[in-house]
């Protein structure tokens, strides 16, 4: 055993490092760095990606992979809240909607007219015509609801990157793309999707859709954005559902499997709790 002093140290014999003095000063890290940071930018050790993995190997720093094996499942790194805001986005605005619009506070104008003649006089009756007049110009200034927008002149960033992805066959920027984006952001984009040159940008969600449940990333992800899709677009899908059918029939296939994979999972994790439990 080591004896432990329970004497107070003494500043003035921290400096002091004799035999019997094991105390010594530590330099605490600061946001500005350490002092020998500029020497290693300087001789190039520490930088750049080799640099950085052998750093975080010898501290011993686990990194996760995206992706533990192609035949596992895996979930996103993003928070929970991001996509479950999503899902209930119209309930969210709802409850936060104001009961009664704000009014603005009536104040007199700074010219207030006045009737022709020797004793002018206020006309409070074109007073109120201006204020019914602005009035009706407010309401027909009111913003279109974006839910009834069915095209829009100029494509949206995710309709440019299905375009580009259809183009290649590579989807994985799609969604890459979509993940940047807050959850009323993704609302938007995939509500202004457009509609025209034979549901070009339909069918391209779609494949990107399927592709992204067959490489078993980001699940819970795919799922919402496709609950979102298919909400908005249920009645394009069911007009066009010949012209849809082979798409909408690999997709159901695809979801089917995986959610299969992701619920055996499931019920054999459960069933072996229970049977732990039952042992005991």
């Amino acid at each position: 055993f080591t004896e432990v002093t329970l004497r107070q140290i003494d500043p003035n014999s921290i400096n002091d490092r004799t035999a019997d003095n094991d105390a010594s000063l530590v330099a605490l890290p600061t946001s500005a760095g350490l002092a020998n940071d500029d020497e290693e930018e300087a001789s190039g050790e520490g930088t750049g990606a080799e640099g950085m993995d052998v750093d975080k190997k010898d501290a011993g720093v686990y990194v996760a992979p995206e992706q533990l094996t192609e035949n596992m499942v895996t979930l996103s790194s993003l928070p929970k809240s991001k996509w479950q805001t999503l899902l209930n986005l119209s309930t969210i605005k709802k409850r936060n909607a104001p009961e009664r619009a704000p009014k603005a506070p009536e104040q007199a104008p700074f010219f207030l007219p006045t009737t022709e003649g020797l004793t002018p006089h206020f006309n409070l009756e074109a007073a109120s015509a201006d204020k019914k007049s602005s009035g009706d110009g407010e309401q027909q200034d009111k913003p279109i609801d974006r839910t009834k927008i069915s095209t829009v002149s100029a494509l949206s960033g995710l309709a440019r990157a299905l375009y580009r992805s259809q183009e290649t066959m590579h989807y994985v920027p799609v969604f890459e793309y979509l993940k940047e984006l807050n959850p009323a952001a993704v609302d938007i984009e995939i509500r202004t999707l457009p509609v025209t040159d034979d549901l070009k940008a339909v069918k391209a969600f779609i494949r990107a859709t399927t592709a992204q449940l067959g490489s078993k990333r980001d699940f819970e992800l795919a799922q919402a954005y496709l609950q979102v899709f298919l909400n908005v677009f249920a009645d394009i899908i069911k007009e066009n559902a010949a012209e849809l059918e082979d798409l909408l029939n690999a997709l159901s296939k695809e979801c089917r499997k995986q959610w299969n994979t992701v619920d055996g999972l499931i019920r054999y994790s459960a069933c072996m709790v229970d049977f732990m439990r039952s042992s005991k």
